[in-house]
């Protein structure tokens, strides 16, 4: 609940302070706020991924690029409100690292809680994946010599 707690106090107060004497509209803001939540909900999904697969890959990349997507065409519609804003905001080096660091703030405590535990107090799983790599490597690494020597 904190770390939720974390990531939208981020989310938030990162655009507002980062543009706070811009001229930037509130439909602007919004686009800024929608694909950040969106890139930071896909990113902290991506940390808890213990395998990758084919199908992980396009759940989390390609919901990114269907939302990039999807207010690519709705900011072309001449009719609404928040007409040609993705186009002013993704020419400004301001907006990709304002996304880029509402990521790394907001995923920064989880990223040293998951460490610390994992280092400290691993889960048995954990323990056990290690213990298997490392019962495989050796064999390879001995194996290799035998051929190497023979």
């Amino acid at each position: 609940m904190v770390d939720t707690l974390w990531q939208s106090l981020v989310l938030f107060y990162i655009p507002l302070f980062t543009y706070k004497d811009s001229s930037i509209d509130i439909w602007s803001m919004g686009s800024l706020w929608t694909i950040s939540v969106v890139i930071l909900v896909n990113v902290h999904l991506a940390m808890d991924i213990s395998r990758w697969v084919l199908i992980s890959h396009l759940a989390v990349w390609g919901s990114i690029i269907i939302t990039y997507g999807c207010m690519v065409v709705l900011d072309s519609i001449p009719v609404f409100p928040n007409y040609w804003t993705i186009y002013h905001l993704a020419r400004s080096p301001t907006y990709w690292i304002t996304i880029l660091l509402i990521i790394m703030v907001a995923l920064l405590p989880r990223f040293i809680c998951k460490a610390v535990y994992q280092i400290f107090w691993p889960s048995d799983i954990r323990i056990a994946r290690e213990a298997e790599a490392m019962r495989q490597k050796p064999k390879d690494d001995l194996q290799s010599r035998r051929e190497t020597s023979s």
